[in-house]
């Protein structure tokens, strides 16, 4: 009998186990190449937590093993920020626990049955761990169902995460310590009751407000995307305006030269014709675009982003410039992604401080086989390092900009079915878009 009963709890360890690997894992995902280990730690957790139990028959003891075995679950295996690998591990936990509690000290009032004989071998204890098991099942898969959107919590401050969190552990350790106190007193018993089903709303609760406040920052984020491309689209305009009425200016300085021109001819002074004619055609090359790739859109991207690092000391070294018929990209999409890959290149040109380092931003556009290659590399200061987490560069940049460049281009890469890759290698920095071609 004793091996059953104890084979039975090691089988709802198991079960809780499982249940905890399963939301944390879908809910922030496993980090790459490590999903071989994610079974191989529920064994060790499941072998440590049964040790716990047979070693020591302590509730607090086995809620300190859990709770620090589920954070190094999330540390060690799981994708997100710090706060999220820490936060989730423990928001589950902390509702396995509560629902135990809190359904064990209802039961136990409800039924009238002393609390004896749920801590002993008993039927009773029997028909309370199946109905826990039934309430913890069908809490995790309705959490796990409603947070299938996956917003992420990492923007929110670490207190605001783990204020409720650390509040429910530390009234369980006080509810756990005080079990001995509450046997023989119903309102007392009651009282705990009520303790353990406000750890699991405010828990249920929290998730649900963070949510909702994870997912209002990602609509705020959208919404300044397409405010900097409502700008992009307005400083395009106006450069194509400037390049307009500087045609304009060409087309009616040219009657003047050649009325000029003419009476030099008429006039028969050869030589001082050709002086002026070489003076037009230097004056002609200095006016024209310097980048001239087959596409209006990107040349004017190309040559107002030369012209404004230029001004800023920054030199734009364009190694090619070609684009290619082939791809389908809107104009106000290609703006945006050139516009954004050359602002973020020369906003980090801008910010190395030595004076002896090479200020300037490599440039290639154009067609590698069946794709559309934009590749924009600059030197960076040491202030950038790759967050193998979240699978992006992080740098010191601050504002409320920050880091929209690149979700613009993540954006358009991802419409268009193509693919973005930074990399970051001896001090350059290094972002290609690759966008796929197709027939024309």
């Amino acid at each position: 009998m004793r091996v059953a009963w104890l084979t039975l709890e090691l089988l709802i360890n198991g079960l809780e186990i499982v249940l905890f690997i399963f939301f944390t894992s879908n809910r922030l995902g496993v980090r790459e190449y490590h999903q071989a280990w994610v079974p191989v730690y529920g064994i060790f957790f499941f072998i440590v937590l049964s040790c716990v139990n047979w070693l020591a028959s302590s509730p607090i003891i086995n809620a300190v093993v859990s709770l620090i075995l589920a954070v190094v679950f999330g540390l060690l295996l799981l994708k997100g920020s710090i706060n999220e690998r820490i936060y989730w591990p423990v928001f589950v936990l902390t509702l396995i626990f509560s629902i135990d509690l809190a359904t064990s000290l209802i039961f136990v009032n409800v039924l009238n049955v002393p609390l004896s004989l749920i801590l002993e071998p008993t039927a009773y204890r029997f028909l309370l761990m199946v109905l826990v098991k039934l309430i913890q099942l069908t809490v995790i898969y309705l959490l796990y169902l409603k947070t299938q959107s996956r917003d992420s919590i990492s923007t929110l401050p670490g207190w605001l995460l783990f204020i409720i969190p650390a509040l429910s552990i530390a009234l369980m350790f006080l509810l756990l310590s005080g079990e001995t106190l509450i046997r023989g007193d119903n309102a007392t018993e009651w009282a705990f009751a009520l303790a353990s089903l406000v750890i699991l709303f405010l828990n249920v609760l929290a998730v649900g407000i963070f949510s909702l406040m994870a997912h209002q920052n990602k609509e705020l984020i959208r919404q300044r995307l397409k405010l900097k491309q409502l700008e992009m689209q307005s400083v395009f305009q106006d450069e194509l305006k400037a390049i307009y009425q500087e045609q304009r200016k060409f087309r009616h300085d040219i009657k003047n030269h050649l009325q000029v021109m003419q009476g030099l001819l008429m006039d028969k002074q050869y030589e001082a014709l050709t002086v002026y004619l070489d003076e037009i055609c230097a004056a002609q090359e200095t006016s024209e675009a310097p980048i001239q790739s087959g596409n209006l859109i990107m040349d004017t991207v190309l040559n107002s982003k030369i012209l404004f690092a230029s001004s800023r000391g920054i030199e734009v070294k364009v190694e090619e410039a070609v684009y290619s018929r082939g791809v389908k990209l809107d104009g106000m999409d290609l703006t945006a992604l050139l516009s954004n890959l050359l602002d973020n290149a020369i906003e980090a040109v801008e910010r190395i401080d030595d004076e002896e380092a090479t200020k300037a931003v490599f440039v290639t556009i154009g067609p590698r086989k069946s794709y559309f290659m934009v590749r924009i590399t600059n030197p960076t200061d040491d202030k950038v390092k790759f967050d193998v987490h979240t699978n992006r560069w992080i740098s010191a940049k601050t504002g409320p900009g920050h880091g929209l460049g690149h979700s613009i281009v993540g954006d358009i890469v991802k419409k268009y079915d193509g693919l973005l890759q930074l990399n970051h290698q001896n001090g350059l920095f290094t972002a290609q878009v690759l966008l796929p071609i197709t027939d024309s």
